[in-house]
């Protein structure tokens, strides 16, 4: 077993075990595609739908042309 310590070149880069990597990874794919059906469904909609909902059209063409990492 290799000892670190804070001279050594990777000891900050170091993952101590690759579940929650995974895990954070897998959530964050998850919230980008929620991001991107949720934008898409926005987009869908018609105006007076977008009204009852307090929105405008440029407001959704705003939030659609957003990166999907936003």
């Amino acid at each position: 077993m290799t000892q670190y310590t804070l001279n050594t070149p990777l000891a900050c880069c170091e993952i101590s075990s690759p579940a929650p990597f995974a895990k954070r990874l897998l959530a964050q794919f998850k919230r980008i595609g929620m991001r991107y059906k949720t934008r898409q469904d926005l987009a869908s909609l018609p105006d007076y739908r977008l009204r009852d909902l307090g929105l405008t059209r440029d407001q959704v063409v705003r939030e659609i042309i957003k990166p999907i990492w936003r």
